[in-house]
């Protein structure tokens, strides 16, 4: 939207919504007692945070501190739909917004549209005035971090992996946040303190914290817990991985597609045994079954919306996790085929370590099916 719709939509806000929150700050609305006083009072109080100097938690709302503001909020999205409820308490204010869009962005455009309007801040409050030294050297944070509210144990865990977010040093105590493959704009952190920094962006503070070796661990934009990621569990290594499974498992076709043009044109068929015939069987049908696996999954994560993946799995979703089940059958027979070939002596040493690179690659597809929640219908 653009800015003057959003400067309507507060006014209608102002003028519709703010009244009744005022009224409700006590616990009573109008001449009616909801909630005692105290309860209310209680139920706006933080009761838990991971950093003392970053905001917390109050019951059934989340603490949001930007604009020299005390607010709580909550809000969340669902099938086409997104809401948030938004107070400040200390003006007695607050405002009720609920829309047939699922985006979470565009109410946080208008929680900020609203604060820098009503609640504006000068450049010293936005900015930090910097000494051009750290506490730490630039790549000390450095890293892959996720967002750790999501399922371990569902196809949820696959679409947390597009969403993680790269943190890295430029010096002088500044780090740049981006999200590779999120959508989401970067934003940049100056240093505040020890293990704590400021977003240019709002003037919201992220705390860091360390493990008792002095690595980073975890960082704390507000109520969010981003957790650095191991290196194997990064973007730029989990799409290296298949990238290796693709290349592999399309060789086989390309081998074989270049053994049919071979004998077409020396008027020969390649010999072979029974065995070995069922064994170059076997590969094309594992390679083939986990390549079409890999571009089906591929398309269906385009083609569907996060929520989707979720609430459960959409239907050719479904219908494409019975292919790792067959694939994964048959992969386990692989090996046995190598060792028969190696014991006989059958065909090339180059070829033999082909097809050992191919079983095991296979066994180790399995694996990785396994830790993505692909083996099985786990959603």
């Amino acid at each position: 939207l653009e800015l003057k719709k959003f400067q309507i939509l507060i006014d209608i806000l102002i003028q519709i919504q703010l009244t009744p929150f005022r009224k409700l700050h006590d616990g009573r609305y109008m001449n009616q007692r909801i909630l005692n006083e105290l309860t209310a009072q209680n139920m706006q109080s933080q009761h838990f945070t991971q950093d003392p100097r970053v905001a917390g938690t109050a019951y059934g709302f989340y603490e949001r501190l930007q604009n020299d503001q005390r607010m709580i909020e909550h809000g969340g999205d669902v099938f086409c739909t997104s809401s948030l409820l938004l107070l400040i308490p200390k003006q007695n204010l607050g405002f009720f917004v609920s829309y047939t869009r699922m985006d979470s962005a565009l109410r946080e455009n208008l929680v900020n549209e609203f604060l820098d309007r009503y609640f504006p801040v000068g450049k010293s409050l936005q900015t930090l005035h910097l000494t051009g030294e750290s506490h730490w050297p630039p790549n000390h944070y450095n890293g892959y971090y996720l967002y750790n509210r999501y399922s371990r144990t569902t196809l949820e865990k696959l679409v947390a992996l597009f969403s993680q977010c790269h943190l890295t040093g430029h010096g002088s105590g500044f780090l740049e946040v981006s999200y590779p493959f999120g959508g989401k704009k970067s934003m940049e952190l100056a240093e505040a303190g020890p293990l704590l920094f400021k977003r240019l962006d709002n003037g919201n503070l992220v705390a860091f914290k360390e493990d008792h070796q002095g690595g980073i661990t975890q960082f704390f934009d507000g109520t969010r817990v981003f957790d650095r990621l191991p290196w194997y569990q990064s973007l730029p290594f989990q799409l290296s991985l298949v990238g290796f499974f693709v290349l592999v498992f399309f060789s086989v076709w390309m081998v074989w597609f270049v053994e049919i043009l071979v004998g077409r044109f020396k008027r020969h068929s390649f010999p072979g045994t029974f065995s070995m015939r069922s064994f170059r069987g076997l590969l094309l049908l594992v390679s083939g079954l986990d390549l079409f696996f890999l571009f089906g999954m591929a398309i269906s994560y385009w083609r569907f919306d996060e929520f989707d993946w979720v609430f459960g799995a959409p239907r050719e979703v479904i219908l494409l996790l019975c292919i790792p089940i067959l694939g994964s059958a048959v992969s386990i027979a692989l090996p046995v085929f190598v060792i028969i070939e190696w014991r006989k002596g059958l065909g090339t040493p180059f070829g033999r370590l082909y097809h050992w690179l191919i079983s095991i690659t296979a066994l180790g597809f399995i694996e990785f099916l396994n830790y993505w929640n692909l083996l099985g219908f786990r959603y």
